[in-house]
């Protein structure tokens, strides 16, 4: 057996691993708002890869290459920059459509923007810090590292994207954006499987996260150049699905290239 193989861990150490860190998470996201404040919760995110990092090291596990944390080459990044940029206008045009359908409880929406409604500049710190930062870095060593590689040699490449994509929209426990959040998780499970890294999805994610935030703390008024009323503007949307699509095409022929000339090796994988 290839020695790459050896740090394959089983789909149902898996589900106990994710067993473990909800409950850990529950508990401690509660404490923090019971004892700070409720954008403290938020914090909780850097738990979440403990419970996976512990049976990693117990089992002397390579870290790096369950997580996938690989280098990527300069190009790779730059297009992953584009593609993160185009995703988020594509999600947020999904997101704006179906709200127009099946509008979300103001109720939900208030407890949304309560969490990460920046007021101070601690607020700011802490909001940037965990839900851009850690979330991004953390969720992505879970989804698209532990479990997507696992179930990539378990299944196959499609499966294991198309799963980790759903299952990253169940955990949201957001019914309202479970679409818009599986739609990112496949643009995050693809650029994770073609580059065998995580830092694409790593920054895929992070920028969402932050323009999420971002758009959360504006008046509408302050993004007339980009969306109306309800949907975003037209022709941000084709320019967004062209560049998408140019840019995969380009992340696509760099990944080959990069593992052409060595970039990749079987015991990183």
């Amino acid at each position: 057996m290839n020695n790459f193989r050896r740090d394959i861990i089983p789909t149902r150490h898996i589900a106990i691993i994710f067993l473990v860190t909800f409950f850990m998470v529950m508990l401690i996201g509660v404490m923090l708002m019971r004892f700070l404040d409720q954008k403290f919760v938020l914090l909780a995110e850097v738990f979440i890869v403990i419970p996976a990092y512990v049976y990693v090291r117990y089992k002397h596990f390579s870290v790096k290459r369950v997580f996938r944390l690989n280098a990527i080459s300069l190009r790779m990044g730059i297009l992953s920059f584009f593609i993160a940029v185009s995703t988020i206008v594509i999600t947020d045009e999904m997101d704006r459509t179906l709200r127009s359908f099946f509008p979300i409880p103001s109720w939900w929406q208030d407890a949304m923007k309560a969490v990460v409604e920046i007021q101070t500049i601690g607020d700011g710190i802490i909001i940037i810090l965990a839900a851009v930062l850690l979330a991004g870095v953390a969720e992505e060593m879970i989804f698209r590292g532990l479990l997507q590689r696992s179930l990539e040699y378990e299944r196959d490449p499609f499966l294991a994207v198309v799963l980790s994509a759903v299952f990253f929209a169940l955990v949201h426990f957001n019914p309202w954006t479970a679409l818009q959040i599986t739609f990112l998780g496949l643009v995050l499970g693809y650029l994770s499987w073609k580059s065998k890294s995580i830092y694409p999805a790593v920054l895929l994610h992070a920028l969402n996260n932050l323009v999420s935030i971002v758009v959360l703390n504006l008046d509408s008024a302050d993004l007339s150049i980009y969306a109306g009323r309800i949907h975003v503007k037209y022709y941000w949307v084709l320019l967004a699905i062209f560049v998408l699509l140019f840019s995969l095409w380009g992340f696509n022929r760099e990944s080959e290239r990069f593992y052409h000339n060595g970039g990749f090796r079987n015991e990183d994988w």
